[in-house]
Parts: structure tokens; sequence; C-alpha cells
């Protein structure tokens, strides 16, 4: 783990071990001041821990979280999403998790279990969670108080779901300045900790998006996923589409349909780079082309198909289809893996 200010978590564990064990670091810890997340001047320190995802905005928007706290009197511990010592989550009475944007969650497959995991497994260290919060007891620094830092595009997220039910609060923050409207510290307050649940916010999200394009029921999101599920399959046949059949060599499993509905919007075949520029302009027109076409077809069979669906109208006529395909595609995912 990267270390800010000095304090580590061999330094935390050693606290407690010289004060006499958990119990009596807990006793001393019980005797806050004021203020709910600190403690009295010379006794245990009370780290918080600052986990960031992929990304330089997110590893920013880390560092900036950690400035917050020292300003707050907290030390904070900052560390990568892949390098946290999960045998050390007890010694953090505090968990904060900066998430990427879903874009980070595309390219880094692994993102969403990594960070349910980590939800899950700070949670069985501490149990405590919102009970101890709200309302508030004298064991409030037993409580383990998760917090989320995550962007707008991030919470349909299938993992996130896990991540948002474990967590004492949630803040949409899209970049640094977005900071300067969250108080971090307000879960500590009595009647801090939110009521609402944030799963139920991000599926309202969810539910506005896909009712642009006429989606306003399970079992039409159902529907409409199983049936862009089962033209996945239509291309595969490379004697009846060749222009259509798995054109990236660097993804050998994927025809031009599923190259958009998985996010691949920007990948090119590597040959194309070895072309004369006016030939390659050519055939990376071809190979967009091909791409649009996989989508113009799905859209118009759907409309067809399903008498509520249709293109949103602010939309119609307009560039981006692939991307508001992959988008409605990632937005039913997460829904029909809630309902």
């Amino acid at each position: 783990m990267t270390e800010i200010d000095g304090v580590g978590a061999e330094r935390v564990q050693r606290s407690s071990t010289e004060n006499g064990g958990a119990e009596q670091a807990d006793a001393i810890v019980g005797k806050r001041a004021d203020a709910g997340w600190l403690t009295p001047a010379g006794d245990l320190a009370v780290p918080w821990l600052v986990v960031y995802g992929h990304g330089t905005k997110c590893e920013e928007l880390g560092r900036a979280i950690a400035r917050r706290c020292r300003a707050h009197g907290v030390r904070p511990q900052l560390c990568p999403l892949d390098e946290v010592a999960y045998e050390d989550l007890g010694m953090f009475p505090a968990l904060v998790l900066v998430v990427p944007d879903a874009e980070i969650f595309r390219r880094f497959r692994g993102t969403g279990p990594k960070l349910a995991e980590l939800a899950r497994a700070y949670r069985r260290y501490r149990p405590g969670g919102r009970q101890l919060l709200h309302p508030r007891t004298d064991r409030w620094y037993a409580a383990g108080v998760l917090q989320v830092v995550h962007p707008r595009s991030a919470a349909g997220e299938p993992d996130m779901r896990t991540v948002f039910e474990l967590a004492c609060a949630a803040h949409e923050v899209e970049d640094v300045p977005g900071l300067d409207a969250v108080d971090l510290f307000d879960v500590y307050e009595p009647g801090g900790a939110p009521k609402k649940d944030q799963l139920g916010r991000s599926l309202d999200i969810l539910w506005t998006q896909l009712s642009l394009w006429g989606i306003t029921t399970p079992d039409q999101a159902h529907e409409i996923k199983e049936f862009i599920d089962q033209r996945r399959q239509l291309y595969e046949d490379p004697k009846r589409y060749k222009a259509m059949y798995r054109p990236l060599p660097e993804q050998p499993d994927m025809n031009h349909l599923v190259l958009v509905l998985e996010g691949k919007l920007n990948d090119r075949p590597a040959m194309l780079q070895t072309l004369p520029k006016q030939d390659r302009a050519k055939a990376e027109t071809s190979f967009v082309e091909c791409s649009a076409r996989a989508v113009r077809d799905l859209v118009k069979e759907l409309s067809e198909k399903f008498g509520y669906f249709a293109r949103p109208d602010h939309r119609k006529g307009r560039k981006d289809s692939r991307k508001d395909l992959h988008n409605l595609y990632r937005t039913l995912r997460s829904i029909t893996s809630s309902s």
C-alpha cells in the first residue's frame, strides 16, 4: 500500500498492540473528540483507507480526497485498487472507494468484480455499517464507514449494485472540482447516514434512460435484451456475412455487432496501419459502415417487432448510432441483472 503522511498499516497495528490489543484500542478510540471522525490528540490514530481505480482522473480524485482528510485532521492512506492488502482492512475504521467511469470498466474488465469484492471483504471485517451510524451509538468507530465516490456513468455497472448496498453513503462526483459539493464527513453527524437506498437511486437513472427508447417495464427490458442477445449470433456465418464476420484478428470471437455491444467502438484492424494513407481511409470507412449497418438493421428489427421501441427522438438523424446502441445494451444489462 502507498502511505500518506507516514501512516501505514504496520504503525496502526503496532499502536493497537502497545495499548493492550483490540479491546483496549477500541476503548481509546471511543474517547473521541467532539468531531465524530476524530480521536483525542495523542491517542490511537484513525487512518482512512482511500482506494482509487484505474485512470488519471480517478487517481486525482483519490489524492484530492486525501487532502480533504488531512484538512479535517484525518490521516489518509492512499492505495490503488490493484494493490489493496485485504488482511489489513480491519485496521481501518473508514474506507472510501473512488470509482472510475464506465469507459474504464470496459477497458479493465476486472474493475467491477474487484470493487464488489473489496466492499464485501471490508464489510466482513467491519460488519456494523450503517446500523452503528444511524441511529448513532457509542461504538460508532467500529461501524466500518464505507463511502463511495463515483461518476454517474458508473452507477449502472452491475457490480456497483453490491457496492451501493454495502455502503454507508454514496456521492456522485465527476471530477476534482465536483468534490466541493460533497461532504465526506456529514455521514458522522446525527441523522447523517442516508436513508435513501443508493441502488434505488441508480436504478431510477437507468429507467429514465430506457424510457427514452420506449422501454418502461421489466418485461420489456428483458425481451429487448433477449432479442439483442439472439442477434449476436446472426453474423457468425462467414459464408453468408463475410464482411460482418469477426473483422478484428485482435478480437477473434467478436463480429461487428458484438464489437458495438461490448463497447469496442474505436477498435480497428491493426493491418490498416500498413496501408497507404488513401487506402487506409477507404478501408476504415468501409469498416465503420459495416458496423453502422449492423446497428441500423438491429434497431429497425426491434422497432418493427416491438411497437413501443424506438430510437429517442432527440437522437434520430444524428451520428453516434453505434454509441447509442452500446449505451442502451449496457443499461439493459444492468437493469435485467437486478430484476
